[in-house]
């Protein structure tokens, strides 16, 4: 079932695998893990193995950021290599923020238009978020809540509360939208906050039924809000 968007005063997005996504953006420079000679599956399992310390903000530096993945995996790479591997991320997470699919941009626009306050909530290292403000879809939201900046991850209720304050709106008058990673759903219902899980980066993801399980509503691609 879809929701009903005349229904809410705010909408909030989840950022990753939401609105955008690493693996659907084309023409990336070189990713960190190959410039290091790391195959992907290793670069993953250091990225999100014991990831509190860049998620919360306590190594926010990025060529810390990539130290802190890389000593999982190899702890002799010449900080000059992990300099450079940094600047790449950056870089690919620029382009990434930069190249917003044209339906899901036009669907921003247009709840803006609609007079919808707009937030985000995502968890988030300092590299990922770095040029997130430099961006376009940027100017669209009036509140931008990150795991490094406030200390908070979802699904601790917390960052959902700091949302809400930040946009003036209670739970009751707010949906939140994400493809339901770090149990993001759960904890947005646990402050009375409807939501919606979007499919539109989920091909293959195994806990999907799981997922799903935690939404109030369901819908395929962003732009079917405004159906």
């Amino acid at each position: 079932m879809k929701p009903d968007i005349k229904k809410y005063d705010a909408v909030v997005f989840d950022l990753f695998h939401t609105l955008v996504s690493l693996g659907n953006t084309a023409g990336q420079d070189c990713n960190a893990w190959d410039y290091l000679g790391i195959s992907e599956e290793r670069w993953r399992h250091a990225l999100f193995s014991d990831a509190e310390g860049r998620l919360r903000g306590d190594v926010k530096h990025p060529n810390e950021v990539i130290r802190d993945i890389v000593c999982k995996i190899e702890p002799s790479v010449a900080q000059a290599k992990t300099e450079r591997a940094a600047q790449l991320r950056l870089r690919q997470f620029e382009t990434v923020l930069s190249t917003v699919d044209p339906d899901v941009m036009d669907t921003i626009r247009k709840l803006k238009q609609q007079g919808k306050a707009l937030g985000l909530i995502s968890n988030a290292d300092s590299i990922e978020i770095d040029s997130w403000f430099r961006t376009e879809i940027s100017t669209y939201f009036d509140s931008a809540v990150f795991s490094c900046h406030t200390g908070y991850v979802k699904p601790e209720k917390e960052i959902y509360l700091h949302s809400l304050e930040q946009l003036r709106v209670g739970p009751d008058q707010c949906l939140f939208i994400g493809d339901g990673g770090n149990d993001e759903l759960s904890g947005a219902k646990m402050v009375g906050i409807d939501t919606a899980i979007t499919l539109q980066f989920l091909d293959g993801v195994g806990v999907l039924s799981q997922r799903r399980a935690q939404a109030d509503f369901e819908i395929q691609h962003i732009a079917e809000l405004l159906a």
